[in-house]
């Protein structure tokens, strides 16, 4: 059981979303899904009687890249965009993420003594998800990264991140770059590293790290100014701007 098992018994509604994978579509396709799978569960809010004003989201590994880039988008589209709630904003209020990628230009020098297959093999994902070699791809790398996207962004929302370690897989520092960047972008992060958790370790899902990131959320929706349902007019919202 993931650590959204509990979430509904604590006030917080979960919906799960799909997203198309790699073999099926390139970036940033998957992000423009994330979008209109926010998207839709603010137009439908009322129909499940969700506040459709607080809404946050959460992932994990490659998951937690596509929605970190879907909340630092500032609702402006990197790839096609679908769906048919376009009008409603796809801001969220909060973003928890657990063990993320956040930047593919760095991940493998990120990764713990990684092994020349493990080496080869994270090379290769990233090439077939970006449809190019890596090596030819420095650009649009960049232009991907999440820490870039947080220097961008006018929009920043409170970020929990939880990341092990020892994660052989992604490693402790494409978690931290993230929240120092936050942190100098003069947004709110909270980082919670789990000593000796390796990546995708069961202690996720444990009540000691599922519990700070609901008390973190509750407490970000007890003092934010609530979301409009309607996409807003670019401007800076960042906390004390």
């Amino acid at each position: 059981m993931g650590p959204w098992s509990k979430l509904p018994s604590q006030g917080i509604a979960v919906a799960t979303i799909d997203y198309r994978l790699t073999g099926e579509v390139c970036y940033p396709e998957p992000i423009e899904d994330v979008l209109a799978a926010i998207r839709w569960i603010r137009a439908n809010a009322e129909t499940y009687n969700l506040r459709s004003d607080q809404i946050a989201g959460w992932g994990s590994s490659a998951g937690g890249y596509l929605m970190a880039r879907a909340a630092l988008c500032d609702d402006i589209s990197p790839g096609r965009p679908i769906g048919d709630h376009v009008n409603h904003t796809a801001r969220l209020s909060a973003v928890v993420l657990h063990y993320p990628v956040t930047d593919f230009a760095t991940l493998v020098g990120d990764t713990i003594q990684p092994t020349a297959s493990a080496h080869n093999d994270a090379i290769d994902v990233i090439s077939r998800f970006f449809g190019a070699p890596m090596s030819a791809s420095e650009d649009i790398l960049a232009g991907a990264s999440v820490p870039s996207a947080a220097r961008r962004a006018s929009h920043l929302p409170p970020t929990h991140l939880s990341h092990g370690d020892a994660d052989q897989r992604c490693g402790l520092r494409q978690s931290t770059r993230l929240h120092e960047t936050i942190l100098a972008e003069g947004g709110s992060s909270l980082m919670n590293i789990v000593a000796g958790a390796n990546h995708a370790d069961p202690v996720f899902s444990t009540p000691p790290v599922v519990e700070s990131a609901v008390k973190f959320l509750h407490s970000v929706w007890e003092q934010n100014t609530p979301i409009s349902s309607t996409t807003p007019s670019p401007s800076k919202d960042r906390p004390g701007q």
